[in-house]
């Protein structure tokens, strides 16, 4: 019985404990980005979940930055492309005019703001595998022969 490479890189990442890949396990990272907003808000040593909810006034940016257990490889650049993306719907993408608006979910939001909010979170959430989905398509493009015929030319 052979392992298919998807499968082994899950393998490896849970044995290591290195944290969901949004690209290749999309439904256990929406669990953990659950599970991570939860113990956020409430963490563990808390008595009453009314009493104990923390403020979470940090940008929600940074605090993404942060947890690289949960948001695995987003780092300065790529939570501004997230935050970027999210905060395009379909008419202003049909229209091409979130490139004239400026369109996005500003990267001074609280954590508060954007992890309150269901619409903010999953369309933060999308918009990460999204850019995981471009980055695999890229990087297939670049380890392509004709790709290196003509980087080298």
């Amino acid at each position: 019985m052979s392992i298919k490479p998807d499968e082994a890189a899950l393998a490896s990442r849970k044995r290591l404990r290195i944290g969901v890949d949004v690209y290749q396990d999309y439904p256990d990272f929406l669990a953990a980005v659950a599970q991570w907003i939860h113990e956020r808000r409430y963490p563990p040593n808390s008595k009453s979940k009314s009493k104990g909810a923390r403020k979470r006034r940090g940008l929600a940016c940074e605090v993404i930055r942060a947890a690289s257990n949960v948001w695995v490889g987003v780092g300065v650049y790529t939570v501004c492309e997230i935050f970027y993306l999210a905060g395009m719907d379909f008419l202003s993408i049909c229209l091409s005019l979130f490139m004239l608006l400026g369109i996005g979910l500003s990267p001074l939001l609280l954590e508060y703001e954007v992890f309150d909010c269901a619409s903010r979170t999953a369309r933060l959430c999308e918009a990460f595998w999204a850019f995981a989905d471009a980055s695999q398509q890229i990087h297939s493009y670049v380890q392509s022969p004709s790709a290196t015929l003509y980087l080298t030319i």
